[in-house]
């Protein structure tokens, strides 16, 4: 359910390419390009959740760029929306330039070409990014292909209740259960969904199916079956599941670590 990669725990050699790796093979291809690839220092969780994945990054400055060829190339159709909890970031899509610090929220998605820069403030970005089937949200894709690369703050309304179900969601991973991992996906995308409706003014368009999603599950509905409520000591959580460290294998592309293209 979760996969984890820390660039400080290999070596300084392979953390750069590393990272790439894992970026471009787990969520999307872009060309990166760091500031300093001397002593690349990032983490990177990935947490699948059904048909959500959510994925947690901290990161020096780099630029990133999903060009034209490689949407035409590899294109999962997702819409992403990333919570920015450190540092500042720039991105620009659709003829629409965002800027976006601490608390931000921030939809863009994977079918058009971005531009990207990290760091601008020369601090250590972190993130919180939710990648949504585009398919799976009951909303016009035209309407919410409006708001691709508008920030909106996520301390108020209901930037607020998306911010504050994610934080908790992300760093309690450990406790949950792998049957856990498809409710949680479905109350992620049931809020994501209520917050792009609200922005788009669409309320009263989200399915009465979808809205029903929302319904909190039982407290103790999450005990597996067969397995006592008081299993397992209180305070305690299971190891996370599906660790990795370590290099992984490069997927088949046509550009250089070092962030130069052959495009």
């Amino acid at each position: 359910m979760e996969t984890v990669l820390r660039t400080e725990e290999l070596s300084v050699a392979e953390r750069f390419e590393s990272w790439y790796d894992l970026t471009s093979r787990a969520l999307v291809p872009t060309v990166l390009t760091p500031v300093d690839t001397s002593d690349f220092r990032a983490e990177a969780r990935l947490l699948e959740l059904g048909a959500v994945r959510i994925s947690v990054m901290s990161y020096p400055a780099l630029r990133s760029r999903r060009t034209p060829t490689l949407v035409r190339r590899s294109d999962p159709e997702l819409y992403q929306v990333a919570l920015t909890r450190r540092g500042e970031q720039q991105l620009s899509q659709c003829r629409r330039d965002a800027l976006v610090g601490p608390g931000d929220l921030l939809l863009y998605d994977t079918s058009h070409p971005f531009d990207a820069r990290a760091a601008l403030d020369g601090k250590e970005v972190e993130v919180i990014v939710v990648h949504v089937p585009r398919a799976a949200l009951p909303l016009p894709a035209a309407k919410i292909d409006r708001t691709l690369a508008v920030p909106t703050p996520g301390h108020t309304g209901v930037g607020a209740l998306l911010s504050q179900f994610l934080v908790p969601l992300v760093t309690q991973s450990a406790c949950y259960r792998p049957q856990d991992a498809v409710r949680l996906g479905a109350v992620t995308m049931d809020l994501v969904t209520t917050f792009l409706a609200h922005r788009l003014g669409l309320e009263g368009a989200v399915p009465p199916e979808s809205r029903q999603q929302s319904k909190p599950y039982p407290a103790r509905g999450d005990v597996a079956p067969h397995e006592s409520p008081d299993a397992a000591p209180q305070g305690s959580c299971p190891a996370r599941v599906g660790t990795m460290t370590g290099r992984l294998t490069a997927c088949g592309r046509g550009e250089h670590r070092d962030g130069s293209t052959t495009l």
